[in-house]
């Protein structure tokens, strides 16, 4: 008895921390840019920017989050925290993700997420950051 007592309690601890690191990678590809502007100012956020020989633009998102499950995670994804907003201005085509822009506090916690955007671009394209908030890392790097 006393051992399934223990067995019990051992299992309610271990759920209660469960959460770990949840990851999603969105893809998304747009084709035709001449000129792409970049707007990702998620504070945090990684933008890496390679170039390759298509004629399309591809956009890898991948989202990780440290103290909520994937559950917690996809819920976030369908409710359209981490969709895109396409605009063309100026002949440029801005990518944009507002709603990622809002801190989400779960309990007395605020989500703890880092987004990485990995984006491939056709040779000769403009690529601009719109957003100080981070640099470009490996900025036109022929893509592997």
């Amino acid at each position: 008895m006393k051992t399934i007592i223990m067995f019990f309690a051992l299992s309610i601890v271990l759920n209660t921390n469960n959460f770990g690191q949840a990851q999603k990678t969105l893809v998304r590809t747009v084709e035709n840019i001449e000129d792409l502007a970049i707007h990702f100012n998620k504070k945090g956020s990684k933008i890496i920017i390679k170039q390759w020989d298509r004629a399309a633009t591809r956009v890898f998102t991948t989202i990780a989050v440290e103290n909520a499950d994937q559950h917690m995670l996809d819920h976030l994804h369908q409710s359209g925290r981490y969709d895109y907003d396409l605009k063309n201005k100026d002949g440029k085509i801005i990518f944009d993700m507002p709603n990622a822009q809002q801190t989400i506090t779960l309990g007395n916690t605020d989500l703890k997420e880092t987004i990485t955007y990995e984006i491939y671009v056709p040779y000769g394209v403009l690529v601009e950051n719109g957003v100080d908030t981070q640099p470009m890392i490996g900025t036109l790097a022929k893509a592997e």
